[in-house]
């Protein structure tokens, strides 16, 4: 009984804590939200002034009824030492293959085309968890060109396109790459778009000359939320299609099981 009651204070604990938590964040994340859909669409201020109540209401309720699962099933002994070992810890877990290579993979069909053969080798020495957290792969695509990529979220470097590209303001930014793609006429350096190549025939012996080209200064985000309005409207077609991400999950499939396995996966 003393069990019992200590479950129900628990739940009454809990219920104030997930309606307060939901009621803040419902202001955090509907204030960011409304702020860039008024940026773009600034005749919606109408609308959004009588849906802001209506999703407080709907965050309050989601953490009532948190709380009353808490009263029905009680506590249980989960004991997370950090949000890692949490979500990365055992072997059922994603690690940055799954969770993280997915956007360079979509960066690497998009430049260089289908993938049709992957080697791959995982680690995880730095945590000692079940599942990887640094990975080697290299990748053969349709065309004949190949690409080797690394990817850690247990190392300190600004090699990653959310320190180097300066899209998000959220991220301090580094001058600095995190792509390389060298080709017979050229070479090219991502994000900073430096574009490397001969004046006229190419030789080893001949200066190379560097070029910058310019680029739309919009925030990607705004301009993600754009089209995406525009593809809900019917007014144009998406940019990423539900094919391309079956293909993208494809190749990420393929990537975890040579490394798991350390064969050559053809696609």
């Amino acid at each position: 009984m003393a069990s019992e009651n200590s479950n129900k204070g628990g739940g009454v604990v809990l219920t104030a804590a997930c309606v307060t938590m939901f009621f803040i964040s419902s202001i955090a994340l509907y204030s960011v939200v409304s702020k860039n859909l008024l940026a773009v669409y600034p005749d919606w201020s109408g609308a959004l002034t009588w849906a802001f109540p209506v999703f407080q209401t709907i965050m309050a309720v989601t953490g009532i009824f948190v709380g009353c699962i808490f009263d029905k099933i009680g506590p249980r002994n989960v004991a997370i030492a950090d949000a890692f070992e949490g979500t990365r810890a055992t072997a059922e877990a994603a690690g940055p293959i799954l969770v993280n290579l997915v956007h360079d993979v979509d960066l690497l069909r998009y430049l260089l085309g289908e993938p049709v053969a992957i080697q791959g080798m995982q680690s995880s020495a730095a945590r000692g968890f079940e599942t990887e957290d640094s990975a080697v792969v290299n990748v053969r695509f349709a065309d004949g060109s190949l690409a080797s990529m690394t990817i850690s979220d247990a190392t300190a470097s600004p090699w990653n396109w959310e320190a180097c590209a300066r899209e998000d303001p959220q991220y301090r930014p580094f001058d600095a790459d995190a792509y390389f793609i060298g080709g017979t006429k050229g070479a090219l350096s991502l994000p900073r778009l430096q574009v490397m190549s001969y004046d006229g025939a190419s030789s080893w012996h001949k200066p190379l000359k560097m070029d910058v080209p310019a680029v739309d200064p919009a925030l990607p985000h705004k301009m993600q939320l754009k089209h995406f309005v525009r593809v809900v409207r019917g007014e144009e077609a998406p940019v990423v299609t539900p094919a391309d991400n079956v293909k993208t999950l494809r190749t990420l499939n393929a990537v975890k099981r040579a490394a798991e396995t350390g064969e050559l996966v053809e696609l």
